[in-house]
């Protein structure tokens, strides 16, 4: 039964990097989806109760499930920033410390909690876009053209 872990390891592979691709037409077949995978570790662990792959499963599903929570959020904690991105809790902080990435406070001072906006970090990750050696060619070819 390891190859079962293994098949919902791929999928929540996959999940995570396509997660925050999604918009909320999406979140009901989303939900859909984890319901049925709960329903199917469910029928498993009761035709075969003694395997040890379940627990893996069942914590691989609850991880997709809370990268949902923060695919169609707005504003994201840290944490989620950092999930989001791929970057460490350092790195995150050395970011707003020189004021690479915008960021927001709660008015109340809220106890040190930054916020990040979705948009603002997808605009500072697309930031230092290079261009591919076919737009390079194109670009090349269209300015001899003139």
């Amino acid at each position: 039964m390891i190859t079962i872990a293994r098949f919902f390891h791929k999928r929540c592979v996959y999940f995570k990097h396509f997660l925050y691709l999604f918009t909320n037409k999406t979140h009901i077949k989303f939900m859909n989806a984890i319901s049925r995978i709960r329903a199917q570790v469910a029928q498993l662990k009761s035709e075969c109760p003694d395997n040890a792959a379940y627990p893996i499963i069942e914590a691989l599903v609850d991880e997709v499930c809370s990268l949902k929570e923060c695919s169609f959020k707005q504003f994201l904690t840290l944490k989620e920033a950092c999930e989001y991105t791929g970057y460490s809790r350092n790195k995150m902080y050395a970011l707003v410390r020189e004021s690479k990435v915008p960021y927001s406070k709660p008015e109340d001072g809220g106890s040190g909690k930054l916020f990040f906006n979705r948009k603002d970090l997808d605009e500072y990750m697309g930031r230092n876009r290079f261009a591919s050696t076919y737009e390079t060619d194109m670009a090349a070819a269209s300015h001899l053209a003139r």
